[in-house]
């Protein structure tokens, strides 16, 4: 619950606003992940690459999150997939994975 109030505020903080090419974030991401122990299969979904104005952090937060999928996950090797979807002006990168999913006590204080 600590680490998703974390990001949140990471994500909610627009004073640092900059512009972002999706597929290079994620990327980036991939690559940060590919450097840590851990026995996981990560896969990138874009549709097409897309431009966002984001905070410089972004990259961090989803890095804590696919962590974090990872660290709860309850099999020896774990399947994480970072999906971005558009819908309009919208566009949404989600993580995804094969685990136990997030308790519903934490699912609340997360809603």
């Amino acid at each position: 619950a600590e680490m998703a109030r974390k990001i949140s505020k990471i994500i909610l903080d627009d004073s640092q606003m900059t512009t972002l090419q999706v597929d290079s974030l994620l990327n980036q991401v991939t690559a940060r992940l590919s450097e840590t122990n851990y026995d996981t299969t990560i896969s990138v979904t874009v549709a097409h690459s897309a431009t966002i104005s984001a905070v410089p952090q972004l990259p961090d937060a989803i890095v804590e999150l696919v962590q974090n999928a990872v660290e709860h996950h309850d099999k020896p090797e774990s399947i994480v997939k970072l999906v971005l979807t558009e819908d309009g002006d919208m566009i949404s990168i989600k993580v995804v994975d094969d685990g136990p999913g997030i308790p519903e006590m934490q699912r609340v204080i997360l809603t």
